[in-house]
């Protein structure tokens, strides 16, 4: 989806989300059959709004901002690195991630966040994956690192674990 209202319509696709898990309805019922084809068109699936919906529910995070920020990311590498489509591509599952307590050089967790990055910018997460759980949001508390400006290293950093390491170790 071209043009500037997308970023309202996925507000107000949250906002209704987010009232629909609070009222314990669920994800297939949340979601019109219009909602699934915005969300197609900008990228994202609706297990991708529910996650978040849930996560902000039950833990007060992402923010609705932080969920804004990862989409407008992974929609602009849709539109420049995957020239608006995500037909044909394989989805990555939960056996294909590395595991939670792998570590890439000393560094816990960083070989799945890296690789969790990569698909949701890719649009290849399958649907029991999130990008920004409760386990990266510990991971990028850490290190003092917003989601969204992860998302954007991870891009430019080409997903190489070691310039990864290195930004980690340097970020200020």
């Amino acid at each position: 989806m071209k043009g500037s209202n997308w970023t309202t319509r996925l507000k107000e696709t949250y906002t209704r989300a987010l009232n629909a898990y609070s009222k314990g309805t669920s994800m297939n019922s949340a979601f019109t059959a219009d909602d699934v084809k915005f969300l197609a068109g900008i990228g994202i699936k609706p297990i991708t709004v529910w996650d978040n919906v849930e996560d902000f529910h039950n833990c007060g995070e992402p923010t609705w901002e932080i969920f804004l920020l990862n989409v407008a990311i992974q929609r602009f590498h849709m539109y420049i690195m995957q020239g608006g489509k995500r037909d044909g591509l394989k989805p990555i599952t939960a056996a294909d991630l590395p595991t939670k307590t792998e570590a890439f050089e000393g560094v816990a967790w960083l070989p799945r966040i890296v690789r969790k990055a990569h698909g949701f910018l890719h649009g290849t997460l399958g649907d029991d994956i999130m990008y920004n759980c409760g386990g990266d949001r510990a991971f990028l508390k850490k290190y003092d690192i917003a989601a969204p400006d992860f998302l954007r290293t991870m891009w430019a950093l080409e997903y190489d674990l070691a310039k990864v390491k290195n930004w980690l170790e340097n970020n200020e």
